[in-house]
């Protein structure tokens, strides 16, 4: 199986690191023929993973959108895998509508059309905000257990649940003496226990920075992640306030495009929730749903994600 290309791109004050599958078709139609002869990718799809994870968790899926004609670029998002601030700086912000206006800035950066936006988790919603916000910029949505709400009550706060989350994350271990350790705890439990062991190795490879003395760091640090996670429990329930660029949320009715939201059938009921969220605020989505498999389903069960994405383009 051929690897993909491993660029750059600088994009809305951050460098990102995109991973690139060509299509691999061997008899594309006329127009499309005619469409790459003028320049213009005849189809393009445009991937994005969920917290804690990096383009590479794509690493199985995007093979099969390649050889149905689609050239396919995976993002690292902000805050994880290779993808840095330009100035170095670490006071990020890690808004909804930061990752969206990213997703604007990396299509228009790459001159990208004909965009097929496939998410998962945090990744999906970046894709339906950018989707609100700049109504032009996609084709076609498929979406896995975005995260959404309703707009919050007045004063609604964080639950103990939730808090204890994040203090779980902040204790969290951010490197490891060498691989050996890392797996030895990675794979005890979800979600990487769950993984294609192809999968999981691309996950290494690309979300993981190794030392010269042996020893592994995680990109997406546990400082980071404790910020991301913050905004994204906050949605979970119910209590995420909106910036100065207003609610994120109740702009998803503004979609028009072709828009399919899926929910897997063992993930956590706040993520069927979320979804069910997703189909209120956007009335002409259609339902999808993964009954057997668990919220990481693009690197669980990568075939049958990617056949269900086909399918719906269909």
């Amino acid at each position: 199986m051929p690897e993909p290309t491993s660029l750059t791109v600088s994009a809305n004050g951050f460098i990102f690191h995109i991973l690139r599958w060509k299509s691999s078709r061997k008899n594309a139609d006329t127009e499309s023929r005619h469409r790459s002869a003028q320049g213009k990718e005849s189809k393009t799809a445009l991937l994005t993973h969920g917290t804690g994870m990096v383009a590479a968790s794509w690493w199985l899926v995007a093979p099969f959108l390649a050889r149905a004609g689609y050239t396919v670029y995976a993002i690292d998002r902000r805050g994880h895998g290779q993808t840095k601030s330009e100035t170095g700086c670490e006071n990020t912000s890690y808004e909804f509508w930061d990752f969206a206006e990213d997703i604007s800035s990396i299509v228009t950066t790459l001159g990208l059309q004909n965009i097929y936006a496939i998410g998962h988790s945090a990744g999906g919603t970046d894709l339906l905000l950018a989707a609100a916000r700049y109504p032009e910029i996609f084709e076609r949505l498929f979406v896995i257990d975005p995260t959404l709400s309703h707009p919050a009550k007045s004063g609604a706060q964080l639950p103990n649940e939730a808090l204890d989350s994040l203090q779980r994350i902040e204790k969290k271990r951010g490197s490891f003496e060498n691989i050996d350790a890392f797996n030895e705890r990675a794979l005890k439990r979800p979600p990487f226990s769950l993984f294609h062991s192809e999968v999981y190795r691309a996950h290494l490879k690309y979300a993981l920075n190794s030392h010269c003395d042996g020893s592994v760091h995680l990109y997406c640090t546990p400082a980071t992640e404790l910020k991301l996670m913050t905004a994204i429990l906050k949605v979970m329930f119910d209590c995420y306030f909106d910036d100065e660029r207003g609610d994120p949320f109740e702009k998803l009715a503004n979609i028009r495009v072709p828009t399919a939201i899926a929910s897997s059938g063992k993930s956590a009921e706040i993520y069927k929730k979320m979804a069910g969220v997703g189909w209120t605020l956007i009335p002409a989505a259609l339902r999808f749903y993964f009954p057997h498999q668990d919220h990481c389903v693009p690197m669980e069960a990568p075939q049958l994600t990617a056949q269900t994405i086909l399918g719906f383009a269909e």
